[in-house]
């Protein structure tokens, strides 16, 4: 009994150990601000931004299938604007370089952003 009990304990020791040791991709930081889109990588889904128009890419903002994106359109006189849920798909036929983005989301360790939600 007393082998099965050291036994046991060892085990629950290597797989702590295991499980401490693995790597690691929290947010460090939350993000909440507008930014210009200056690159797109669609098959990576993922494009480049800055916090001023024409500047170079310094940051990447990464978009995930469980991101919420809405875009604003306007629908006229009288009707004021709408928010329209719109697929990461169609966000990248969407943006043009130079557009204006909101992103909320978490930066990561290499200073890239992981969108919650986007509107632009």
């Amino acid at each position: 009994m007393r082998t099965s009990f050291k036994l046991l304990m060892v085990a629950a020791a290597i797989l702590l150990f295991a499980t401490c040791t693995t790597s690691v991709s929290a947010q460090l930081v939350l993000v909440d601000n507008e930014y210009y889109v200056t690159e797109m990588r669609p098959g990576k889904g993922e494009f480049g931004v800055a916090l001023s128009r024409g500047q170079y890419t310094q940051n990447w903002v990464h978009v995930k299938f469980d991101t919420k994106i809405a875009h604003r359109r306007w629908l006229g006189q009288g009707k004021g604007f709408v928010d329209e849920t719109v697929s990461p798909d169609r966000l990248f036929s969407m943006l043009k370089l130079g557009s204006k983005v909101r992103v909320n989301g978490g930066r990561n360790f290499d200073g890239s952003v992981t969108a919650k939600r986007i509107w632009f």
